[in-house]
Protein backbone atom coordinates (compact mmCIF):
# COMPACT_ATOMS: atom_id res chain seq x y z
CA UNK A 1 0.00 0.00 0.00
CA UNK A 2 1.25 3.48 -0.95
CA UNK A 3 1.65 5.90 1.74
CA UNK A 4 -1.67 8.04 1.29
CA UNK A 5 -3.62 4.97 -0.23
CA UNK A 6 -6.62 3.11 1.20
CA UNK A 7 -8.04 0.19 1.07
CA UNK A 8 -11.82 -0.40 0.96
CA UNK A 9 -12.92 -4.07 2.52
CA UNK A 10 -16.52 -4.68 2.03
CA UNK A 11 -18.98 -7.63 2.52
CA UNK A 12 -22.63 -8.39 2.36
CA UNK A 13 -24.25 -9.03 6.06
CA UNK A 14 -24.75 -12.86 6.09
CA UNK A 15 -24.51 -15.63 7.91
CA UNK A 16 -21.53 -17.46 8.07
CA UNK A 17 -21.63 -20.91 6.34
CA UNK A 18 -18.33 -22.38 7.99
CA UNK A 19 -18.26 -20.55 11.08
CA UNK A 20 -20.97 -19.85 13.80
CA UNK A 21 -21.00 -16.51 13.94
CA UNK A 22 -22.40 -13.36 11.30
CA UNK A 23 -19.67 -12.59 8.63
CA UNK A 24 -19.45 -9.43 10.01
CA UNK A 25 -18.96 -10.26 13.92
CA UNK A 26 -16.21 -12.50 12.53
CA UNK A 27 -14.50 -9.21 10.26
CA UNK A 28 -14.99 -7.02 12.99
CA UNK A 29 -12.99 -9.79 15.40
CA UNK A 30 -10.15 -10.27 12.75
CA UNK A 31 -9.32 -6.79 11.85
CA UNK A 32 -9.41 -5.88 16.01
CA UNK A 33 -7.23 -8.71 16.49
CA UNK A 34 -4.56 -7.21 13.48
CA UNK A 35 -5.23 -3.67 14.82
CA UNK A 36 -4.30 -4.11 17.96
CA UNK A 37 -1.13 -6.21 17.33
CA UNK A 38 2.01 -3.50 18.01
CA UNK A 39 3.23 -4.69 14.47
CA UNK A 40 0.45 -3.65 12.38
CA UNK A 41 1.29 -0.55 9.98
CA UNK A 42 -2.79 -0.20 9.47
CA UNK A 43 -5.34 2.44 10.63
CA UNK A 44 -8.97 2.25 9.89
CA UNK A 45 -10.76 4.87 8.65
CA UNK A 46 -14.44 4.16 8.71
CA UNK A 47 -16.07 3.05 10.67
CA UNK A 48 -14.99 6.08 12.81
CA UNK A 49 -16.16 4.74 16.46
CA UNK A 50 -13.31 1.68 15.25
CA UNK A 51 -10.94 4.10 13.88
CA UNK A 52 -10.81 5.84 17.16
CA UNK A 53 -11.36 2.80 19.32
CA UNK A 54 -9.72 0.19 17.50
CA UNK A 55 -7.05 -0.11 19.20
CA UNK A 56 -8.62 -0.39 22.91
CA UNK A 57 -11.89 -2.32 21.85
CA UNK A 58 -13.12 -4.71 23.87
CA UNK A 59 -16.61 -4.93 22.29
CA UNK A 60 -17.46 -8.55 21.36
CA UNK A 61 -19.74 -9.92 19.13
CA UNK A 62 -19.66 -6.36 17.77
CA UNK A 63 -22.01 -5.63 14.37
CA UNK A 64 -21.25 -2.79 12.31
CA UNK A 65 -23.88 -2.41 9.43
CA UNK A 66 -24.88 0.30 6.90
CA UNK A 67 -28.52 -0.23 5.56
CA UNK A 68 -28.43 1.27 1.65
CA UNK A 69 -31.69 1.97 -0.22
CA UNK A 70 -32.13 0.29 -3.45
CA UNK A 71 -34.88 1.67 -5.88
CA UNK A 72 -35.76 -0.32 -9.25
CA UNK A 73 -37.20 1.29 -12.29
CA UNK A 74 -40.31 -0.63 -11.83
CA UNK A 75 -41.16 1.31 -8.21
CA UNK A 76 -39.95 -1.57 -6.26
CA UNK A 77 -37.70 -0.72 -2.99
CA UNK A 78 -35.03 -2.82 -1.10
CA UNK A 79 -32.35 -2.26 1.22
CA UNK A 80 -28.94 -4.39 0.67
CA UNK A 81 -26.94 -4.71 4.34
CA UNK A 82 -23.48 -4.59 3.95
CA UNK A 83 -20.60 -4.37 6.95
CA UNK A 84 -17.10 -2.28 5.15
CA UNK A 85 -14.07 -0.87 6.51
CA UNK A 86 -11.57 1.54 4.96
CA UNK A 87 -8.03 1.49 6.10
CA UNK A 88 -5.38 3.29 5.30
CA UNK A 89 -1.35 3.39 6.36
CA UNK A 90 -1.75 4.38 10.27
CA UNK A 91 -0.50 7.95 10.10
CA UNK A 92 -2.73 8.79 6.46
CA UNK A 93 -5.18 7.31 8.50
CA UNK A 94 -4.92 9.70 11.46
CA UNK A 95 -5.83 12.86 8.87
CA UNK A 96 -9.40 11.93 8.16
CA UNK A 97 -10.10 12.43 11.26
CA UNK A 98 -11.40 15.81 12.63
CA UNK A 99 -12.81 17.53 15.90
CA UNK A 100 -16.06 17.61 14.40
CA UNK A 101 -16.53 14.23 14.11
CA UNK A 102 -15.25 13.66 17.61
CA UNK A 103 -18.89 12.46 19.93
CA UNK A 104 -18.57 10.49 22.85
CA UNK A 105 -20.91 7.24 21.43
CA UNK A 106 -21.44 6.23 17.72
CA UNK A 107 -24.83 4.04 16.54
CA UNK A 108 -23.01 1.42 14.67
CA UNK A 109 -26.12 -0.55 13.17
CA UNK A 110 -29.80 -0.98 12.75
CA UNK A 111 -30.44 -3.57 14.35
CA UNK A 112 -28.54 -3.12 16.84
CA UNK A 113 -31.06 -0.49 18.17
CA UNK A 114 -30.58 0.53 22.08
CA UNK A 115 -26.66 -0.51 21.71
CA UNK A 116 -24.27 1.93 20.76
CA UNK A 117 -20.68 1.61 20.60
CA UNK A 118 -18.48 3.75 23.32
CA UNK A 119 -15.26 3.74 23.66
CA UNK A 120 -15.12 0.42 21.96
CA UNK A 121 -17.73 -1.00 24.54
CA UNK A 122 -21.38 -1.84 23.40
CA UNK A 123 -23.49 0.09 25.59
CA UNK A 124 -27.01 -0.31 25.57
CA UNK A 125 -28.45 3.29 24.63
CA UNK A 126 -30.64 4.62 27.39
CA UNK A 127 -33.76 6.58 26.71
CA UNK A 128 -32.35 7.50 23.40
CA UNK A 129 -32.76 6.00 19.83
CA UNK A 130 -30.29 4.77 17.31
CA UNK A 131 -30.68 8.08 15.37
CA UNK A 132 -29.84 10.28 17.93
CA UNK A 133 -26.73 9.20 17.48
CA UNK A 134 -23.80 9.92 14.83
CA UNK A 135 -23.92 7.33 12.63
CA UNK A 136 -19.95 5.13 12.52
CA UNK A 137 -19.92 5.62 8.73
CA UNK A 138 -19.73 9.09 8.59
CA UNK A 139 -17.99 8.93 4.74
Amino acid sequence: MTPKGICVLLDVCTPGFTMKSWIPIRMAWEIRQHIQQGSSSLGIVSPISCALWGATCTATNCFKEREIPIAYSRGQHTVSKVCYYVFAPRPHAQTFITRDMLHKAYAVSPVREGKVCCQGNLIESVGETYSSYPNAFIY
